[in-house]
């Protein structure tokens, strides 16, 4: 084992949930992760290589939940928690900065995915009826783009590799289905093998 106390946590949301760890990998076998039993509090942010060496730790304690690498390794993305809603910011290591890139204090934003150029972030916000995806600038600037609406939980998987089609998961009604968005008609199709 490299790193042991990887954290798991719920739902989107952070309510009672498939128990997901709380870990994601880097093209180059770098890993970010938080570190702890359950994602019910304040935890610091952790970046480790492959022997398990610490390469950064962010120096607030957050309630921080699904990091992600950006395509290039070096920065991720993150949702912190507040208490009353969740956003997403960018972390750089190298800078040291945290930039906040969803701003929407009634729709939230958590679950955040990287576009293959690194330059958007498709999220999980809670707009149009239900918890929805949209799509933003990396760099918090400008207005997100909604990409599903409707009643339900619509949470962003991954981007095929030329960023073209997105992989998501849709519950409604107690239904689950894998489906993938054909972008830029916003298509949405049953995934296939």
């Amino acid at each position: 084992p490299v790193i042991d106390g990887v954290m798991a946590s719920g739902g989107v949301g952070g309510g009672t949930g498939n128990g997901a760890g709380q870990i994601s990998f880097s093209s180059n076998g770098v890993a970010i992760y938080l570190p702890g039993a359950s994602s019910n509090g304040a935890a610091r942010l952790v970046v480790v290589d492959r022997t398990g060496k610490t390469l950064y730790t962010h120096p607030e304690r957050r309630d921080f939940r699904s990091p992600r690498f950006s395509p290039d390794g070096k920065r991720i993305a993150v949702q912190f928690g507040d208490g009353r809603t969740n956003q997403v910011f960018v972390v750089d290591p190298d800078r040291g900065t945290t930039t906040k890139v969803t701003f929407d204090t009634s729709a939230g934003g958590s679950t955040p995915v990287w576009t293959p150029d690194g330059r958007h972030l498709a999220f999980t916000a809670d707009q149009r009826g239900g918890l929805n995806i949209s799509m933003t600038r990396s760099d918090g600037a400008g207005e997100p783009e909604v990409l599903t609406t409707g009643p339900g939980v619509a949470v962003p998987g991954s981007f095929s590799p030329d960023g073209a089609r997105l992989a998501m998961v849709r519950q409604e009604s107690g239904r689950m289905q894998l489906l993938v968005m054909c972008l830029p008609d916003k298509r949405l199709v049953p995934f296939r093998s």
